[in-house]
């Protein structure tokens, strides 16, 4: 998902109208079985799980809620790649894909896009998530006031313009009842964030960072400097107000970008009822999803707004508990000694990754196990409006609060 440069960013409307009473149309791609529902999922680290064991992410939950609901387990291909930016329309070059977890900006979500059409299959829905990277981290957690609104800008070229151009690409070149579902960002921050750990966190990736990349160490440092002169350790802080702004801003845009690919002339969200604070933020997340999956039932593309409230932002206190359902990092203050879930991540991807560290750190800020509920949740209530028999949503376990 997020760009850090911490991290390296679907059919087509064929209509045979050849009399009134024409029903049905052949597929583009591969033959339709009744074998179960199939699944492509593209993206990011989002779309990835970046952080979690196979059981845990998205198609796992998804092929649970099938299974739940007696009908056959339903065939998910990912070919979501973390630190995947939307990228050009055209991919000069083909890529060779890397490890899904190692932050990647290719293969790009246009080219994971083109793949999954090259290879003739028919899917019946399309989960795309895309554009967080191309903003880049740097410039939606950076705690400074957006006064030359370059944030406003990098959003809407990528998360409306950029992301708007790749559906309508997939509207016009899968089967057309193919069914699209795009996924919306989070707060990674929130008034609840506890700066000092951050900025240890900041410190630790600062100090195991290889002399290549110590130009990242100069910015982190940077922003440490900034968060612990913004802000006060139960208080709000610059660095919440950016992670809202990009939250709610970015989601706007998303939904915009669909609406405008499935031809809805009157945009059901408003970029000036920008929310002030979190309890707003929550508020109005959950209005625009009411309002979007309103707008968009019966539509080609629909958006899945996840409902991570501000309280479960990265960083809050006991976030190993289950209060935060973003990726943090529990780090020890004498040692800098990371003793959290994510060293497990680490010795997992040390034989990928030529920096296990770089692996472990370029999760925070992705959802964890509750957090990836949340996403499934949003897509599946999106898959639930035209279902007779709906999908029975994900129950968060014990451990996560909320």
């Amino acid at each position: 998902m997020y760009r850090m440069r911490f991290s390296h960013y679907v059919a087509g409307i064929l209509f045979f109208a050849a009399s009134a009473s024409l029903i049905s149309c052949a597929p583009k791609f591969g033959k339709r079985t009744t074998a179960g529902t199939r699944i492509l999922i593209v993206g990011d680290s989002i779309a990835w799980g970046q952080g979690l064991n196979k059981d845990e992410k998205t198609p796992a939950l998804l092929s649970n809620a099938y299974k739940l609901n007696g009908e056959p387990t339903p065939s998910v291909d990912s070919l979501a790649q973390s630190g995947a930016i939307v990228g050009t329309p055209s991919p000069t070059s083909l890529p060779t894909p890397a490890n899904g977890e190692i932050p990647n900006s290719d293969p790009t979500v246009n080219y994971q896009v083109r793949k999954a059409l090259n290879s003739k299959v028919h899917y019946d829905v399309v989960v795309i998530s895309g554009c967080a990277n191309d903003v880049g981290f740097q410039n939606f957690v950076w705690p400074i006031r957006d006064e030359n609104g370059t944030l406003n800008r990098l959003t809407e070229d990528y998360c409306f313009t950029a992301l708007g151009d790749l559906l309508r690409y997939v509207r016009d070149n899968f089967d057309n009842d193919t069914r699209v579902v795009v996924t919306a960002y989070y707060p990674m921050l929130s008034h609840s964030s506890r700066p000092p750990s951050l900025q240890l966190a900041v410190t630790y990736i600062e100090s195991l960072l290889p002399k290549s990349r110590k130009n990242l160490a100069n910015e982190t440092k940077a922003l440490a400097k900034e968060l612990s002169s913004n802000c006060a350790w139960a208080g709000a802080c610059n660095a919440e107000e950016h992670s809202l702004h990009f939250a709610f801003r970015s989601t706007c845009d998303i939904v915009r970008a669909a609406e405008d690919a499935d031809g809805i002339a009157t945009p059901t969200c408003d970029q000036n009822q920008e929310p002030l604070n979190g309890a707003a933020y929550n508020s109005q997340i959950a209005a625009m999803n009411d309002a979007a999956m309103k707008a968009m039932q019966g539509k080609k593309i629909q958006v899945a707004i996840p409902q991570i409230p501000v309280e479960r932002a990265a960083f809050v206190p006991n976030h190993d508990s289950g209060d935060s359902w973003i990726w943090g990092a529990k780090i020890n203050v004498l040692n800098l000694d990371p003793t959290d879930e994510l060293e497990t991540i680490s010795k997992r991807n040390t034989a990928n990754c030529q920096n296990g560290v770089f692996c472990r750190i370029a999760s925070i800020g992705h959802p964890n196990r509750c957090g990836e509920i949340a996403y499934a949740n949003a897509i599946m209530r999106v898959l639930n409006i035209d279902r007779s028999k709906p999908l029975p949503l994900a129950i968060n376990p014990p451990k996560c609060a909320g």
